[in-house]
């Protein structure tokens, strides 16, 4: 029995082709301090390290395999794991045609079957047979293949040719053997029909000598029948490069290609010669065992020719993700009466590991321990290590046991298993506990995306991060930009909104209605007022009954009424002058708030800055450089409040010179002066003022354009609406609409980032596109559309006439409009958006032939600029991450497919490299979908990290081609004791296990059985 290692299936070089110096063609030699037996087994003893299996090759007989164990036994070649007999044969076929090529056939036998038996059960039945001259009395040889009948053979031939040829021939010997040929079937059925070798022997071929038989229309079947009847193909390449040619060759010529390099070894190792010991590029992942061999022939890619397998490479470049060894024992002070974990030492495969076990058997207590020593996040869903199990309050059985944990770097972690993992400690190993897979999958939707997001994260290369702990925190980072840029878009847009809603008030019917109505009074008032002009009243004629008094009083008016209009007339300026100033004031204070707060975000962009840029070797003051004359409108502010303080002391009430005081004293002495007149003159007086107060109601009714109120203003205004007004509400519409587009781009660099972060999975759906055909996953990261209707229907009031009028025939409007849309093309949301305000505007139902309406009459109350800011802010369109499993959302998706989902992510897209362990993934999913969805993603897992499952169905472990199978079993007769067995599932033990713990046993495992043959085999199964 070969060598049986509990880590499992492992890398290692056997070269099955190595000859011997009792072999009868070779050409080892001694040395001064050796003889030729020693020197040739220092040279297999000096092997590299790697080397742990060699088949020794012999022509026909076994005389070297002999000598070989021999040594072995003695203690020699301790290196060695597994030395298998291989018995090379030449067949009755020939290739070539200048030189003849026999073909060579190789039968490799398990070390389990002793020499003696290969030679009484096998080479002893094998006979040949020769008519060596011709005519009544033939020379004719016919034996078993023996020594001696060889040498027969040979005299006879030596014989039968003329005497001055017997130069060119060698030993007797030696020419029996150069002319012994066999038929392969032969030897086939002399192996298949032995009770003795049934499964203890596998066939190989030479494949240089195999090549050269021709592709001839009569040899075609035949050189095809010999290469496939073989299970393995020998060749000795003289480089990777060269087996890798003869390797594609026989895959182009569709036989059999299960290639294996081998030394051909015929020369000592200090050879030049390619034949040579250790010359050999092949790697076998399996058992050091004859039936680890039996393997390869039905999982090829156990099999690597090459320098050195990547998994070898990538523990030796990584040995702190790699786990060796797991060992748990009790304390010094242990005062328990039970075993459990005494003594428990488990080596570990650098592949994949399954722990498997019937239920209650301890096997999620070794995932535990090993979560607990990893220091893993999840250590609240433990299933073993609680309090209500193992480290129940009495007795605490945990506190009891210590556990270490061996990596491949020779680091040791070692903890008491009633530890618990603080949060600050750096995970070494990454634990999925079923307990925490359910409740993920069984709770909050965001909780379970937040974990795939987590997951997604990990795919984010370090440099990529930007120094940032979560996806949210990586997005929040790289969108702050945009959206501050956003923020300003909308402020554009909202004042954009402010504009435009003045200006569609001021086209509604009714506004123009009160305009014209507004006109009509205003002209009539005129036309009244035209019809009230004071009746003229002539200036009295000076004569010289007047008395000179009265002309003095006459004179004192005038000059009087003369004050009193440049009274009037400065007290309108300075109104108006303080008007204009307190407008200067205003935008000028405005102006300077506005300076103030753009020096305070100037200020925060710097100190934002400073620590980041100067890491770069930049000051940041040396880049951004602001001034600011303030002083300048400061000096201006103070001027303007100077001047305003003048101007409001000429109207202070305790001021006794106030302009008004002024007024009301000039009016005051003129009404005392009239009042000194005579009549004619009294008259006269009055006349003038009222013409003059009559005129200045008739310019103030007549107006400008821009005297609000008057004729000329509302005419004016009625032409604006008639001639400008619909221009002016399209231009604004088109400036809103553009900033709605740089919105939407800004939006859509968001969108980029989500990509671009998103990517990977995007890149993980393509690159396993052939694991995921039989359950598809896709994904979609875009903008979508986000509770709009529920919104729109906020603003937009059911009740009123227009295209949303009616519950259901609004709803049913609203939703055909949005469905179609492809909200991620500006074109497409610019579109919608237009579509919306024109179902506004005009009535779309059936019967209403695009009957007008006015905006506002359609919305709720006091929401107009609301309702603008909701639609044209574009807030509804959200960037949205969207994951399919199986053409089903997510959110469509039962507990069992969410998990199978994570798992998938855990497996493939999560970029750690360190340890997965798996609490029974394949709870909640049945036997079909285990295959489907988890087996492919398993198996691509463990190619980049040591992953570990626990599962109590074996299947899993068979399909998933497992390194190693751990099975644990708790004998509660022996005080809990825990047993393990580890190894291969080629290991007997470990397949007698399989068989145990299988649903239905052995009749459920026989249908792995073309996988698994070995199984049947050992276990002596027809």
């Amino acid at each position: 029995m070969g060598f049986i290692n509990q880590r499992g299936a492992e890398w290692s070089k056997w070269d099955l082709h190595v000859h011997t110096p009792a072999s009868l063609v070779q050409h080892f030699k001694a040395t001064e301090e050796k003889d030729i037996w020693e020197k040739y087994i220092s040279d297999l003893e000096s092997l590299p390290a790697e080397f742990k299996v060699i088949g020794i090759n012999d022509y026909l007989f076994l005389d070297g395999y002999r000598k070989v164990k021999e040594y072995k036994k003695n203690g020699r070649l301790q290196n060695l794991d597994l030395i298998l007999p291989v018995i090379e044969f030449r067949l009755k076929k020939f290739a070539g045609h200048k030189q003849f090529k026999r073909i060579n056939f190789h039968v490799i036998f398990s070390d389990e079957v002793t020499p003696d038996l290969i030679q009484n059960q096998f080479l002893n039945t094998l006979t040949g047979e020769y008519y060596l001259t011709p005519g009544v009395d033939k020379s004719m040889w016919n034996g078993a293949v023996t020594p001696d009948s060889l040498v027969d053979l040979g005299n006879k031939i030596k014989a039968s040719v003329p005497a001055e040829q017997l130069i060119h021939f060698g030993s007797d010997l030696e020419e029996g053997f150069n002319n012994l040929n066999l038929d392969e079937k032969s030897v086939i059925d002399r192996l298949k029909d032995s009770t003795y070798f049934k499964g203890k022997f596998l066939f190989a071929i030479g494949k240089t000598e195999w090549d050269a038989l021709p592709w001839s229309d009569g040899s075609i079947a035949e050189k095809k029948d010999v290469i496939n009847k073989a299970h393995l193909v020998f060749t000795a390449s003289e480089s990777v490069t060269d087996f890798n040619n003869a390797k594609g060759k026989l895959s182009e010529q569709k036989v059999n290609d299960l290639l294996l390099d081998c030394s051909d070894a015929h020369y000592n190792s200090e050879s030049t010669d390619k034949d040579r010991i250790g010359n050999c590029f092949t790697w076998i992942k399996a058992d050091r065992t004859f039936d680890g061999l039996k393997q390869i022939v039905n999982e090829p890619d156990r099999v690597f020719v090459g320098d050195m397998p990547e998994i070898i490479s990538r523990v030796n470049a990584n040995k702190t993700k790699y786990i060796d060894s797991l060992k748990v024992d009790r304390i010094a002070e242990y005062k328990l009466q039970e075993e459990w974990f005494n003594t428990t030492e488990i080596t570990l495969n650098h592949e994949l590991v399954a722990i498997i076990g019937n239920k209650g058997n301890g096997k999620s207590a070794i995932a535990d321990i090993i979560g607990l020593l990893g220091n893993t996040k999840n250590g609240d869903h433990f299933s073993f290590l609680t309090s209500s199990k193992f480290r129940k309050a009495s007795p605490n059985r945990a506190q009891s046991f210590n556990a270490i944990l061996v990596w491949a770097s020779g680091d040791v972690d070692t903890m008491n298993l009633n530890d618990k993992v603080t949060p600050s400690s750096f995970e070494k190993v990454k634990y999925i506990p079923q307990n925490f897979l359910e409740k993920l999958c069984n709770d909050s939707e965001t909780d379970f995306e937040k974990e795939l997001r987590k997951v997604i994260f990990t795919h984010v290369s370090a440099a990529d991060k930007l120094n940032q702990p979560t996806l949210e925190d990586l997005i929040k980072y790289k969108t702050e930009i945009v959206n501050e840029k956003i923020a300003f878009i909308k402020k554009d847009i909202s004042e954009a909104n402010s504009i435009l809603i003045e200006l569609e008030k001021n086209r509604s019917p009714l506004y123009s209605k009160t305009i014209e109505e507004n006109l009509k009074a205003k002209q009539a008032e005129l036309e009244a007022h035209n019809s009230s002009k004071p009746i003229e009243v002539l200036e009295p004629t000076t004569s010289l009954e007047i008395q000179s008094q009265q002309q003095d009083y006459f004179a004192q008016i005038n000059q009087l009424k003369s004050d009193l209009e440049k009274i009037t007339k400065e007290i309108k300026e300075k109104t108006e002058a303080k008007l204009n100033l307190n407008i200067e004031l205003t935008d000028l204070q405005k102006f300077q708030q506005s300076t103030a707060n753009f020096q305070q975000q100037y200020e925060k962009l710097k100190t934002d800055y400073r620590e980041n840029l100067r890491k770069y070797g930049f000051d940041v003051d040396n880049i951004i450089k602001l001034t600011i004359e303030s002083s300048l409108v400061s000096e201006r502010i103070n001027a303007i409040g100077n001047q305003v303080t003048e101007i409001d002391l000429l109207f202070a009430p305790n001021n006794t010179t106030n302009l008004p005081s002024k007024k009301a004293q000039l009016n005051k002495d003129i009404k005392e002066l009239q009042a000194k007149l005579d009549a004619p003159s009294k008259l006269y007086q009055e006349y003038l003022e009222a013409i003059k107060i009559w005129q200045a109601k008739q310019i103030e009714l007549t107006g400008n354009v821009e005297a609000d109120g008057s004729i000329n203003f509302l005419e004016e205004q009625l032409k604006y609406i008639d001639e400008t007004l619909v221009t002016d509400i399209e231009s604004a519409r088109e400036l809103r609409i553009e900033k709605v587009r740089e919105l939407f781009k800004a939006k859509s660099d968001i969108i980029k980032v989500y990509k671009e972060l998103y990517n990977p999975v995007t890149k993980f759906i393509s690159q396993y596109s052939n694991l995921t055909s039989n359950y598809p996953i896709s994904v979609d990261v875009s903008l979508k559309l986000s509770g709009f209707m529920d919104r729109f229907f906020n603003y937009v009031s059911q009740g009123a006439k227009g295209s949303y009028y009616g519950k259901e025939d609004s709803f049913s409007r609203l939703l055909t409009q949005i469905e179609g849309v492809d909200f991620n093309e500006e074109e497409a949301v610019v579109g919608f958006l237009n579509n919306i305000i024109t179902s506004l505007e005009f009535d779309q139902r059936e019967t209403f032939n695009d009957e007008p309406r006015e905006i506002i009459n359609q919305l709720r109350k006091d929401v107009y600029e609301d309702f603008y800011e909701y639609l044209f802010g574009i807030d509804y369109l959200i960037p949205h991450y969207g994951l399919k499993l199986d053409n089903k959302n997510v959110s469509e998706l039962s507990p069992g497919e969410k998990g199978a989902l994570l798992l998938i992510f855990y497996l493939i897209l999560d970029q750690d490299d360190i340890p997965l362990v798996i609490d029974q993934p394949e709870e909640n999913l049945d036997n079909q979908s285990v295959y489907k969805i988890l087996v492919p993603f398993i198996k691509e897992a463990k190619n980049r990290r040591q992953i570990i499952i626990v599962t109590h169905n074996p299947n899993l472990a068979v399909v998933c081609d497992a390194e190693q199978v751990i099975n644990v079993r708790i004998d509660k007769a022996d005080a809990n004791k825990v047993h393990i067995t580890a190894g291969a599932i080629e290991n007997l033990k470990i397949n007698n296990k399989l068989v145990e713990i299988l649903e239905g046993t052995l009749p459920a495992f026989n249908n792995r059985d073309l996988k698994y043959s070995i199984t049947k085999e050992n276990r002596g199964v027809n």
